[in-house]
């Protein structure tokens, strides 16, 4: 049986995938944008302070997830480790998809589950000002979910992960 420790990072990724197929991608893509915060603080401990948050999380997701968003010749990347780290203090911050202060005007996520045939079936939409991302929100969660157990897994002392953990008291224990 696994300890508590592991099971509290591992349950995160399987709740991320269930708020997905249950059409909760608010709440999906909340908790995915905090894998490379958690991971990137294990991955690079010697950056510390409010001063290196920004560059840890894009150090750890150009390490572990930005590949997924390569375009299919592999020239380019769509969603980089800055358009990820946009995203992430815009949402997370300000409950928004635009971005004020960023060459990427604003994400648009969308729902594609019922055509795999194509993955990353995202455009980007060039304007004198900035760019505009539309992107499949399903796919961009489960790639940093995917991205983030490659990392724990590859993680020898899962202590590292330490967290509270949520219990289900039931009502009748309140």
């Amino acid at each position: 049986m696994k300890d508590n420790t592991t099971c509290a990072f591992e349950q995160k990724a399987v709740e991320v995938r269930h708020a997905l197929e249950a059409g909760c991608y608010h709440c999906a893509l909340a908790l995915a944008l905090t894998f490379p915060d958690i991971c990137g603080k294990i991955a690079y401990p010697e950056m510390q302070g409010k001063s290196q948050v920004g560059q840890r999380y894009k150090r750890w997701f150009k390490e572990y997830v930005r590949d997924f968003f390569r375009f299919y010749d592999a020239s380019a990347v769509l969603i980089d480790e800055e358009a990820c780290y946009a995203l992430r203090c815009a949402f997370l911050h300000e409950g928004t998809f635009d971005f004020k202060h960023s060459f990427i005007k604003r994400f648009h996520l969308h729902v594609d589950q019922d055509d795999k045939r194509f993955r990353h079936r995202e455009k980007v939409t060039l304007y004198s000002d900035g760019i505009d991302i539309d992107v499949d929100v399903y796919e961009l969660c489960m790639d940093i979910c995917h991205g983030a157990m490659n990392f724990y897994d590859s993680i020898e002392d899962k202590t590292l992960f330490q967290d509270d953990i949520i219990i289900n008291v039931g009502k009748q224990n309140l």
